[in-house]
């Protein structure tokens, strides 16, 4: 199977989702067996998201689509005053996702009716990052949002934010549950999960790369490999 993929996949427990200019592929994730292709009839902007019988895809439209792959029919839209580029997150019982009209939305999934928005002063324009009870998300505002059925906490950072956060759970005494996030300067700030508040942060980051045991790993802006205490900070 060719194809000239336009948008990062989605997956779940049972398929993967791609995007090729407008069409939508349904692949099998354990078989990579192609199980439909289907012509979307409008143009994507944001990655897909797959969840149950629905992929819900950011549109240059600026609609949010929830479309039955299996009936091939649109379930629904929502629309927004600016255009969809991140890709949404699902924390049942609820949709998030982030338009270009500086606004966190959050709807009720079944329905696509709204349970709450978030105005920013800048888009979000980074994917947004679910884990077991919260959605995050990367403003370019210069915030960190921390949403579950209502605003945990926001984080404000030094400069703009176009990465996603990362959320690193702890496995023992020796690590910390840390939320990270990069700011257009290079800057990674530790956050508490819990609490929204900085922990440390270093300079000249260019990408966090994964936990090792007791120690984070990023890449610095130079190319070079930095080990850093993920309590601390210290390298």
């Amino acid at each position: 199977m060719q194809m000239a993929i336009s948008a990062r996949p989605g997956l779940n427990s049972d398929i993967v989702t791609f995007l090729s200019h407008d069409v939508l592929w349904i692949v099998d994730r354990q078989t990579g067996g192609l199980i439909k292709k289907i012509l979307l009839g409008f143009v994507p902007a944001s990655p897909p998201t797959p969840v149950g019988n629905r992929v819900y895809i950011g549109s240059y439209d600026e609609y949010l689509y929830a479309y039955n792959w299996q009936r091939e029919l649109r379930d629904w839209r929502y629309k927004t005053n600016g255009i969809i580029t991140s890709k949404p997150a699902f924390l049942s019982p609820f949709l998030f996702f982030a338009s270009q009209d500086s606004t966190i939305y959050v709807l009720r999934e079944t329905a696509g009716t709204t349970h709450s928005k978030y105005h920013t002063v800048g888009p979000v324009t980074a994917d947004l990052v679910n884990t077991m009870r919260t959605v995050y998300a990367a403003s370019r505002d210069f915030g960190v949002y921390a949403i579950g059925s209502a605003l945990q906490w926001k984080f404000m950072a030094d400069d703009a934010l176009t990465l996603s956060p990362i959320r690193i759970g702890s496995r023992g005494p020796d690590e910390e549950d840390t939320v990270y996030a990069i700011d257009k300067q290079g800057v990674l700030y530790a956050i508490d999960p819990l609490y929204g508040t900085e922990r440390w942060r270093m300079d000249h980051v260019h990408r966090y790369l994964f936990r090792g045991k007791g120690h984070d790993f990023v890449l610095r802006r130079n190319r070079t490999l930095a080990s850093i205490d993920n309590r601390t900070g210290e390298n």
